[in-house]
């Protein structure tokens, strides 16, 4: 029996070493008898499609990111509040524990089973006009941020002057975009923000 799981990076990315140590695990508790075929790279869709493709049937399961869930579950874009968590330790304490576990089933309304919170790193703020050490410092720079109706109206709030906008890998376009800076996610950090979802 083979099942397929998607995510939108690479391999080598933190989704990818998350989908492999998942597809280790399912190998050694089922004795072989089940494998997990790997599509990286965005090969089963993006997050949206790969969502509604959990939903139908059509795959079986999928890393899908905080920004996208709130499409689907509103209630989930609590989690885009930027400085949610002091740290990644109070991240764990409060998405392992009962409100945590509580977020995850909602998703059976969906048709979907979110298996566990995963990790896709701690987000940070980058420039080239100063540093940022606190609130005020935000104000009148033109950021990128995820399309996330929460984190957009937050930053607005914090001063900030770019509504969202997809990706960009370099920095190339968002500068020519007439942007000082983007909200970008670290992937060496531990900050879970991934549930692992299969359909039912």
């Amino acid at each position: 029996m083979s099942l397929k799981i998607g995510y939108l990076y690479s391999k080598d990315s933190q989704l990818g070493a998350g989908a492999l140590a998942f597809a280790d695990e399912v190998a050694t508790r089922t004795g072989g008898r089940c494998a997990i075929d790997q599509y990286p790279n965005a090969a089963l869709g993006g997050e949206l499609e790969m969502l509604e493709a959990l939903r139908s049937g059509e795959i079986d399961l999928a890393f899908i990111t905080g920004a996208p869930i709130t499409s689907v579950i509103p209630e989930h874009g609590i989690f885009d509040i930027p400085f949610l968590f002091r740290d990644a330790t109070h991240a764990h304490a409060v998405l392992d524990s009962p409100i945590g576990r509580g977020y995850l089933e909602m998703f059976g309304r969906k048709q979907v089973v979110a298996l566990a919170w995963g990790e896709n790193g701690m987000r940070h703020l980058t420039n080239s006009l100063r540093p940022v050490h606190s609130p005020k410092d935000i104000q009148g720079l033109r950021l990128r941020v995820p399309q996330s109706e929460i984190m957009v109206k937050s930053f607005e709030a914090l001063g900030r002057t770019r509504s969202s906008s997809p990706s960009l890998r370099s920095t190339a376009p968002w500068r020519r975009a007439g942007l000082t800076g983007r909200r970008i996610r670290s992937p060496r950090s531990n900050l879970p923000s991934s549930p692992a979802c299969r359909s039912t």
